[in-house]
């Protein structure tokens, strides 16, 4: 139940910010927007846009010669791939288009067309977020931006871009769309920005593993603090297990949803092992099993008071030379 109600959603536009979109009375082209996938180590957030149709058009089987081809235009700065490479980064209105659209195959359904379809890489980047880093797992977000508008190739009119269907999931991510509000954007034209965040069930996952490494660590630290000062006696078995689950928490912690590679290697390679060794060393003698006669009990485990009679004692030559 936990995992259906904390499943991440399929990534939608809200309908306030599909209100803030400035409605076109024109020609306009219905696209389906698909998320594929997000990662934040090539800092690329993959999306899939599909050509659905067109509104308010004569485009038709009736009328082919107003299927004026189309241009779709991106932010170069915004997206990674071959649409960019070999051009110099500006701030110049785009244009060369990122997809053109043969709106004449398209209303003839020629199926030797190529698809109308095509895929942009958009950037993940967050210049105002600082948890925009691996570092901070599992409470890292990232966001990317989308702006694109159309225009007939033709005459270089404007053509309404609407986006009439979303949906895809990135995993071990949920999506928070927001409009751009800051400036203003033209009738016809897209600008939103993604928001991108683990997933809920990612969070409570990753937080459970690290809380339960920290309760085993302290119940381990106990057991070894009341054999060593208050003398309880305890089976030298207390240790395998303690030990064996904090070396297999660390192995789940590199396993973690979404969690970058070698995550958790560290911690394993450098800090447990030393601090384990350490602790089952000065423990591996003062534990023992409680049948034992408390005679042996104390012949392998020295109190601390033996420790504070033997100091004082050595003190004594000294205090005695002074009379």
């Amino acid at each position: 139940m936990i995992g259906l109600h904390l499943h991440t959603r399929d990534f939608g536009i809200p309908a306030d910010v599909d209100t803030t979109f400035r409605p076109f009375n024109g020609r306009t082209l219905l696209v389906e927007a698909v998320l594929v996938s997000a990662d934040p180590m090539s800092t690329t957030m993959i999306m899939d846009w599909i050509i659905m149709g067109e509104q308010n058009s004569s485009c038709g089987l009736q009328s082919i010669e107003s299927c004026t081809d189309i241009n779709i235009f991106f932010d170069n700065n915004l997206i990674s791939g071959p649409s960019t490479t070999g051009q110099p980064a500006t701030s110049d209105r785009p244009l060369r288009p990122i997809f053109k659209l043969n709106a004449t195959t398209f209303a003839q359904r020629d199926i030797t067309a190529n698809s109308p379809t095509f895929r942009t890489r958009l950037i993940l980047f967050s210049p105002n977020n600082p948890l925009s880093s691996l570092l901070y797992y599992p409470f890292d977000t990232y966001s990317a931006e989308v702006f694109m508008f159309a225009e007939d190739a033709a005459t270089n009119e404007t053509i309404g871009v609407k986006i009439a269907k979303t949906r895809g999931i990135a995993v071990d991510f949920k999506t928070h769309v927001q409009a751009r509000t800051d400036y203003y954007i033209p009738p016809g034209m897209i600008d939103f920005s993604i928001t991108l965040s683990r997933g809920n069930l990612v969070k409570v996952f990753a937080v459970m593993v690290v809380v339960s490494i920290w309760l085993v660590t302290l119940i381990l630290i106990i057991l070894i603090l009341t054999s060593v000062f208050f003398g309880f006696r305890q089976k030298t078995e207390v240790l395998i297990a303690p030990v064996a689950t904090v070396f297999a928490f660390t192995q789940l912690r590199a396993s973690m949803p979404g969690a970058p590679a070698g995550f958790g290697e560290p911690t394993t390679a450098f800090r447990v092992p030393r601090v384990e060794g350490a602790t089952y060393s000065s423990g591996r003698s003062r534990i023992t099993s409680p049948n034992e006669s408390l005679k042996k009990w104390y012949s392998t485990a020295i109190p601390v008071q033996y420790l504070r009679r033997s100091a004082s004692e050595a003190q004594l030559p000294a205090s005695d030379s002074t009379h």
